[in-house]
């Protein structure tokens, strides 16, 4: 079974008036989602280990990195469980 490893990777592409970078969520190094800045804090979702997907709603950088976290040790929780 294939590690379970969420990073995020800033997007080179941006709009022209665009200063906050979006971000790619990467799942064991692939391209699965986008995050991207709205108003108050980044929007997007973040993939979960039973294959589903998990949107925390508008909140930072540091606390979808944290929900990653969270995310890889409930996998590895999963893994070894099994």
């Amino acid at each position: 079974m294939t590690p379970f490893r969420i990073t995020f990777e800033e997007s080179t592409q941006r709009h022209c008036l665009q200063t906050i970078p979006d971000y790619h969520v990467l799942l064991n190094g692939k391209r699965v989602q986008r995050l991207y800045w709205n108003m108050r804090g980044y929007r997007g979702v973040l993939p979960t280990p039973d294959g589903g997907l998990f949107e925390p709603g508008e909140v930072s950088l540091t606390k979808f990195k944290t929900i990653a976290r969270s995310l890889e040790r409930e996998a590895k929780k999963q893994k070894t469980a099994t």
